[in-house]
């Protein structure tokens, strides 16, 4: 015979023990993958996956993860403050919103530059501002960079600007959460292809391809793996790191 008291209490023991987390972009191809791997682990994480445009591909990550979601702009300093304010405290926040408008230097126009800018580095500024608030003592903030912030790339001048903006941000924040516990990282994935390469040729991602040791392509499974890492009790004390999560040795 069940025991349905026992049932409930551990339902209810397990509800209240699940943590909070926010991923921005968090139904992109990183951030879908880094939702899932939450929502999929023991004990499983409450949460948010943010989203601005594709509300369609955000509805399907929500019927297959049974996450929330919160639609908003993070480089919309209006939007990034009622998405907060909307949220319970946070005990992580991943921030895996971006978008990428690629040029060469020479025929890159300012408008084009600055949303480039304002997605991007603007967006982390703001999300990570709010985080630094929201977050609870011992809570966790991870930041999706890219290598291209640490090595810069050819036809992507905003892009890698803004990634390297990030990354400095980053090490700030690590230093000023400390004060909470707050353990402050980031992940420069491997190349994953997604809507944001769809635009290089077969040759560009061959190149790309072609410079990991496996010569493979990076997985977004791997890049949700570490994120569930940083997020784990072992990974507490670690602030302030840059993780490559790929095998590509040369630039």
């Amino acid at each position: 015979m069940l025991n349905w008291r026992a049932i409930v209490k551990n339902f209810l023991q397990n509800l209240m023990a699940q943590k909070t987390v926010l991923v921005t972009g968090g139904t992109g191809v990183l951030g879908a993958e880094i939702v899932r791997a939450l929502k999929g682990s023991t004990p499983c994480f409450d949460v948010t996956a943010n989203f601005c445009r594709n509300a369609e591909r955000a509805e399907k990550v929500q019927t297959e993860t049974n996450c929330r979601l919160h639609r908003a702009d993070v480089g919309d300093e209006a939007q990034v403050t009622k998405m907060f304010e909307a949220l319970p405290p946070l005990f992580a926040v991943v921030h895996a919103a971006g978008a990428a408008h690629d040029e060469l230097l020479m025929r890159q126009s300012r408008a084009m530059w600055n949303d480039s800018l304002r997605v991007l580095a603007d967006g982390a500024f703001l999300v990570a501002r709010a985080a630094l608030e929201k977050l609870e003592v011992g809570g966790r903030l991870v930041f999706l960079a890219s290598r291209a912030g640490e090595q810069g790339s050819s036809g992507q001048s905003a892009y890698a600007s803004s990634k390297a903006a990030m990354l400095a941000l980053m090490k700030c924040a690590a230093l000023e959460g400390a004060q909470r516990q707050i353990a402050v990282n980031a992940i420069c994935p491997g190349f994953v292809p997604s809507e944001m390469s769809d635009h290089l040729s077969a040759a560009q991602k061959e190149k790309a391809r072609a410079k990991s040791v496996f010569g493979q392509f990076g997985k977004a499974s791997e890049t949700a793996a570490l994120v569930q890492w940083l997020l784990s009790e072992a990974a507490a004390g670690i602030s302030g790191q840059v993780f490559h999560c790929d095998s590509r040795l040369s630039n």
